[in-house]
């Protein structure tokens, strides 16, 4: 039967020519995941068929048990980081499957797109952005991402980039994002937020994002960076109605527990490695910060009890849609209340505990609310319009070649003795706040007479979006 069919293919394309075999091309720009001690090349094609990448003569397929994948359209290449670090670009190599049997089968033109590699430069420093809860959004977040232009070294996406995984649309919202952003020219590091375990699609989640295996939990280093990677799945007991008795988080916790502390146990391999100079953690519901009703902050306080043993100099978490940051200043059991200038819902109002930790996080935010902050700069409360309603932040590791720049934030939260505004520096790090606002450019320069920068308004790509 199916020769009978190629047969009849072959005599087809015989009479009609052969240009119908060109099919199969890469969608979009590929995504560089960094996951341990490999990159993962990630991208839909047009059609399903094989798919190889070549980096310095050397090739690499996306297969399975020994047989290339043909029988899908979203494809991830493992290839090591070392490889492809040491080289300028990447060739992706797509051929798609027009009909497959058992003894043969009729394949498309092998198409190829070369792609340039930046990989990290730390000659200028370390910059990069921090990405959460856009929640389908995509034109703001990769416009503000042009903010440091082809110096932006990776981005980070902490989660939530959809409200469930139902659709296509949702299974490639944070991919394509991603590759609009990253133009598959720097890596990419990815935490999976709670609205991506939902969806029918959800358990086909990890083929369109970093991820070891199956689970969203890892290391990774990238150069003189060590990084972890946590998931806590949801904020929820497994018994909570909306997930009808599917949920097995608690023993995907408890794997994690141990996974922290064999990292504990292998310290000179991983975050105490030669050549680390900076320890990051990834997390999209934060770890540091619990309610009195959360049903997590015993397992919350333990993974931050290990994490304080890794010496992380900063913690990236989103979730909330507020802007929080949390420094070591703050002493653990206090009090974080929505100061009296918030104006948002009084269901968000919530109050939170510090954990004892020896990290500082911060919280991207994400949020559809009007917000109100006084300072004494300003004899009026300074008001702050969100229109898009999606803020993403990044920040400048500086070196003694690079210079030193400082933004003002607006924190909506404090222990009652902190001002509403407040700049965010910690150790090395500055870190730089930027929303997709019509006042981006007034946002940018608040505070420029205490600080010095060297921007004194927003990007065009920031402040023409609107």
């Amino acid at each position: 039967m199916l020769s009978v069919t190629l047969d009849s293919l072959k005599l087809f394309i015989r009479e009609f020519g052969y240009s119908i075999l060109y099919v199969g091309g890469i969608d979009k720009t590929p995504v560089v995941y960094a996951v341990e001690d490999t990159y993962q090349i990630t991208f839909t094609t047009q059609a399903k068929g094989e798919v190889w990448v070549v980096i310095d003569g050397v090739e690499y397929s996306d297969t399975y048990a020994g047989y290339r994948q043909t029988e899908s359209d979203i494809h991830k290449i493992t290839v090591p980081m070392e490889a492809l670090d040491n080289a300028d670009s990447y060739t992706v190599y797509t051929r798609a499957m027009l009909l497959r049997g058992p003894y043969e089968a009729l394949q498309g033109t092998t198409i190829s797109e070369t792609y340039t590699w930046r990989g990290i430069n730390t000659d200028d420093g370390i910059q990069y952005y921090a990405l959460s809860d856009n929640h389908l959004a995509s034109k703001a977040p990769a416009a503000a991402a042009n903010y440091w232009g082809n110096q932006l070294d990776f981005l980070i996406a902490l989660g939530d980039s959809a409200n469930w995984i139902d659709n296509k649309e949702e299974l490639t919202q944070i991919l394509y994002l991603a590759s609009d952003i990253t133009k598959g020219e720097i890596p990419v590091l990815y935490a999976r937020g709670n609205h991506e375990t939902k969806g029918i699609l959800a358990d086909q989640y990890h083929n369109y994002v970093a991820a070891s295996g199956e689970s969203f939990y890892y290391t990774f280093r990238l150069k003189n960076i060590w990084g972890i990677v946590l998931d806590v799945g949801e904020d929820h007991e497994d018994t909570y109605k909306e997930f009808s008795g599917l949920a097995r988080f608690d023993q995907y916790r408890t794997q994690q527990t141990k996974f922290l502390d064999k990292i504990l146990a292998n310290a000179d391999t991983e975050f105490n490695a030669e050549g680390i100079e900076y320890r990051i953690g990834l997390c999209h519901i934060p770890l540091t910060l619990t309610t009195v009703d959360d049903p997590l902050a015993e397992q919350k306080t333990a993974w931050v009890e290990r994490l304080n043993q890794m010496n992380l100099d900063l913690m990236y978490s989103g979730h909330l849609h507020e802007l929080i940051y949390v420094g070591t200043d703050i002493e653990a059991d206090t009090t974080l209340t929505h100061t009296p200038a918030y104006s948002g819902k009084e269901e968000n109002k919530k109050e939170y505990t510090v954990c004892e930790t020896s990290f500082p996080t911060i919280k991207c935010e994400y949020s559809a609310r009007t917000f109100y902050f006084s300072n004494e700069d300003f004899n009026k409360p300074f008001t702050l319009f969100c229109k898009s309603s999606h803020c993403l932040f990044g920040i400048e590791i500086c070196n003694e070649n690079s210079s030193f720049r400082s933004q003002r934030n607006k924190n909506i939260i404090n222990n009652g003795t902190t001002n509403v505004i407040t700049t965010i520096i910690a150790i090395e790090f500055t870190h730089f706040f930027t929303t997709f606002l019509k006042f981006a450019s007034i946002l940018l320069t608040f505070g420029i007479n205490e600080f010095e920068s060297s921007r004194s308004s927003a990007p065009a790509s920031v402040s023409s979006i609107v």
